[in-house]
């Protein structure tokens, strides 16, 4: 089961994520939190194979927060879903983040790249594609 991670500060947002993939239920294991913090603790106990973040949050923005799961955590996807859309709020994410999806982002969309970016993933890693790449 993939385990999918959704931090945004706005808990209606959370709320709309989880009723829209609330169809991937048998399929990701999924947690909606509120905060960097929160995500971080998460992570030490169980690691996700998957975060899905917004940019602006209070106390510990989203590219902190991705650039530490990328240093602690580097088999996880890294996806920035945000309403920022300022070049230089978009530069900040872009060696910490696989892919950025602006908000509103289409249901279909999001979940295309959480499996494609688990897929590549995947892939990456399987040693027959390692030897021939090698």
């Amino acid at each position: 089961m993939i385990r999918v991670l959704f931090v945004d500060d706005e808990k209606n947002v959370l709320n709309g994520l989880q009723r829209i993939f609330r169809q991937y239920r048998n399929d990701w294991d999924m947690s909606f939190l509120t905060s960097g913090e929160e995500a971080l603790k998460a992570f030490d106990e169980k690691p996700f194979d998957v975060i899905v973040s917004d940019m602006r949050m209070p106390e510990m923005d989203g590219p902190t927060l991705l650039n530490t799961v990328r240093s602690r955590f580097p088999r996880t996807v890294r996806v920035v879903l945000s309403g920022q859309a300022e070049p230089e709020s978009v530069l900040k994410v872009v060696g910490s983040s696989h892919q950025y999806l602006s908000k509103p982002c289409e249901p279909e969309r999001l979940s295309y790249v959480i499996k494609r970016g688990i897929g590549l993933r995947d892939l990456l890693e399987d040693e027959r594609v390692q030897r021939l790449i090698a």
